[in-house]
This record gives C-alpha cells, sequence and structure tokens, in this order.
C-alpha cells in the first residue's frame, strides 16, 4: 500500500511538471514530427516494448486506450442503407447532446504542429465530460453549449473531416486530468487526413494497438462513375482499397473513416452499413464506460 501510494504521488508530481498549458503549447507541438516518426518503431522488438509501456498501450486487458472511427460527413447512400440504420452523425450529435459538458480546443494539436495547409489550424477538436474543465482551466480549451458544440461537429463534417471517438489515457494524464477524473472524459477528435498522427500512421503501429480502433459498422464501397483514378487508394490510411478499371474493392480491415468517400473527384464513393449499429457510441468501448 505504501508503495503504490509512493508511486501515485511521483506520478501526480511529474504531471504537474508536464502538464500542457496555453504557456507551453508551442513547445509541445513542435513534437509532432517526432511522434509520426516514433509510430514506425510500435512494432519493433526492443524499442516498440518500450513506448507501449510509455503511452500506457502495453496491457490490453488493464489499459483502456481505445476509439472508434465515426465518418460524418453524410455521404451515405440511403438507398443501399437499411431503413432504421443510424447515421454515424446522428450518433456524435446525440453523444454531445447528453453530454453534461462541452468544450472546443482552441487549436488542433496535429494540424498545428504540422502547419497544416488543407485545413484551419485553430479548428479544434471537441471534448466532453466533467474531467474536460480542466482544459479550460488549463488555457486550452474553450467551454461551448450543447448548440455551439452541434454548429462545430457540422462545420467539420461540412469540411469532410472524421470523427474519432477517443478515450486515451495518456492524453489525458498530459492535460492533467487526475486518475479519478480519466474516464469523466472523451474526446471526438476531428481529424484530417492530412496531418492526424492516427489517420497517417494507423497501418504502421501493429495489430495489438490496431484492436484498440474499432470500425462502428460502415464500409466504403464504389458507386457508378467510378474511373479508377486511384486517389482513394492513395489517401486510404489502411491501404485496404484495390483499385479496378471502373470500380474498386475494399479489403475488411476498412476502418470506415470515409475519406476516401469525401476525396473522390467523381463522387463515386459511398458508405455502406454492414454491421449493427449500436445504441450510443459509448456503447462500444469494452472493458468500461466513459462517464460523459
Amino acid at each position: 500500500m505504501l508503495l503504490q501510494q509512493m508511486q501515485k504521488r511521483i506520478k501526480e508530481i511529474i504531471q504537474s511538471k508536464i502538464v500542457i498549458t496555453d504557456k507551453n503549447w508551442s513547445y509541445y507541438v513542435k513534437m509532432v514530427p517526432f511522434f509520426n516518426w516514433m509510430t514506425q518503431y510500435l512494432t519493433h522488438p526492443i524499442w516498440g516494448p518500450v513506448m507501449k509501456k510509455i503511452s500506457t498501450l502495453e496491457d490490453f486487458d488493464k489499459q483502456f486506450s481505445q476509439g472508434y472511427i465515426v465518418p460524418i460527413h453524410q455521404n451515405v447512400d440511403y438507398k443501399k442503407s437499411a431503413k432504421n440504420s443510424v447515421l454515424p452523425y446522428n450518433m456524435v450529435k446525440k453523444l454531445i447532446k447528453e453530454a453534461s459538458y462541452c468544450v472546443v480546443m482552441n487549436k488542433c494539436f496535429c494540424r498545428d504542429g504540422s502547419h497544416c495547409r488543407n485545413y484551419p489550424a485553430d479548428f479544434g477538436c471537441i471534448f466532453i465530460g466533467e474531467g474536460c474543465r480542466k482544459l479550460v482551466t488549463n488555457g486550452i480549451a474553450r467551454e461551448v453549449t450543447v448548440k455551439e458544440a452541434l454548429a462545430h461537429l457540422k462545420e467539420a463534417a461540412d469540411m469532410g473531416l472524421v470523427a474519432m471517438c477517443l478515450w486515451m489515457e495518456m492524453e489525458a494524464y498530459g492535460m492533467g486530468l487526475s486518475e479519478e477524473e480519466h474516464k469523466q472524459f472523451l474526446e471526438i477528435c476531428l481529424c484530417c487526413p492530412c496531418c492526424c498522427i492516427g489517420l497517417k500512421n494507423f497501418n504502421k503501429m501493429g495489430p495489438d494497438i490496431m484492436r484498440r480502433f474499432g470500425n462502428i459498422g460502415w464500409r466504403a464501397s464504389s458507386r457508378e462513375g467510378c474511373v479508377g483514378c486511384g486517389l482513394c487508394a492513395q489517401v486510404c490510411p489502411m491501404e485496404a482499397i484495390t483499385v479496378n478499371t471502373d470500380s474498386i474493392s475494399v479489403s475488411d480491415v476498412c476502418l470506415g473513416c470515409g475519406i476516401c468517400s469525401t476525396q473522390c473527384p467523381q463522387n463515386a464513393i459511398g458508405m455502406d452499413q454492414v454491421a449493427p449499429i449500436k445504441k450510443s457510441l459509448l456503447d462500444y468501448f469494452f472493458g468500461f464506460r466513459p462517464d460523459v
């Protein structure tokens, strides 16, 4: 018991020194290129286990970091979708409406650190839950109403961004949340394909990390008008697309992110529901349920 108390106290002291605030934000975002570089070593036999330990990703049963990809751009073929399907965009809206507290980050960590040229760096992610109050205190986010959060989500959908509903232990720690507050927050990351550390590097992370991030039940497929240009295959973070003469084939590793659909110049890719949809996005989390 004494050892556990000492470990907890040491962890709290370190946390107080490294917590991300508006004052040190510019220093942390400079590390984005390093994080991108680091992902290629997550499968390394020596460095991989070390980095997973630091990132609290080494123990699948005890460490809960995980997330789900939610296409929110609404490019859905309603004729092919089941009449009773719950659209991903509506699932995220429902999650925000039911949240106890909402904030929007002042800037996107990935876009700011990558000097994004395609999307605004000051268009931040949405965080929900009582634990997110700490982000406002630290000066890196602003409190918003449900109406404002929904408007922000719609703007993200209009831009063709991808929503990732994430619960990341390492990020909660870096943002200053106590262990008691960890489960009281959830990220609704609004990600661009060009800068997001996760989307850019998913296929390099290895199966033990990839199984923490799931598809809620949607998959890309070709529509009439495909000319086989191959752009979809280039932007797919999972290399799940094979290009044919006038169509594409999509493998089971598709995350359902919808990037290919938003980037297709012919509007010839749609998203189909391929698995039953649960009542809430929170129902997808395993081992625990975020209290937001």
